[in-house]
């Protein structure tokens, strides 16, 4: 039995200035909105779950655009453990099939199995890790409030997961 861990720093995936501006403006806009205190309860509560949730999306893509030039890459925590001929990987992400498939293909061993959400709890733990294809057709989950990553820093993990594959194969 094998076990190796990196720290591998993904390129992170950039908020434009005309999402950041968007994204100010909702916010705004939900800002004026005001929560229910009477009525119904459950329609109440379904309301105030709804608002708090999208000002918190908003005010989440706000912030990635304030410190993303200062933190272009999100360190991630790789595992991969080797068992006979048998490998496990773990990453923080939810993938698009398209990374296991290319890790698994690339690997030297004869089973490669892809652990994914590991490592990180709350909400700095797991996103959406999309393709490059996913995110120009803007497909589900690949829009900007799923993807902390971008497809350019899912091929790094792509590659630096294989490199530790064969490393200790």
């Amino acid at each position: 039995m094998k076990h190796a861990i990196a720290i591998v720093c993904l390129p992170k995936r950039f908020i434009t200035q005309e999402e950041y501006e968007r994204e100010k403006a909702e916010l705004e806009k939900l800002q004026q909105e005001v929560f229910q205190t009477d009525g119904d309860p459950w329609a109440a509560m379904i309301h105030n779950s709804r608002l708090a949730s999208r000002r918190k999306r908003c005010l989440s893509i706000i912030q990635r655009y304030e410190t993303q030039t200062a933190a272009p890459t999100l360190p991630m925590e790789l595992h991969v453990v080797k068992i006979g001929d048998i490998a496990f990987a773990s990453n923080r992400f939810e993938l698009f099939m398209d990374y296991m498939h290319r890790i698994q293909a690339r690997s030297p061993f004869e089973q490669t199995f892809i652990i994914q959400l590991a490592a990180t709890p709350g909400m700095n733990g797991g996103t959406y890790l999309a393709t490059e294809r996913a995110a120009a057709n803007k497909g589900y989950s690949a829009s900007l409030y799923c993807n902390q990553v971008s497809p350019e820093g899912g091929q790094k993990l792509v590659d630096e997961t294989v490199r530790i594959l064969k490393d200790i194969h």
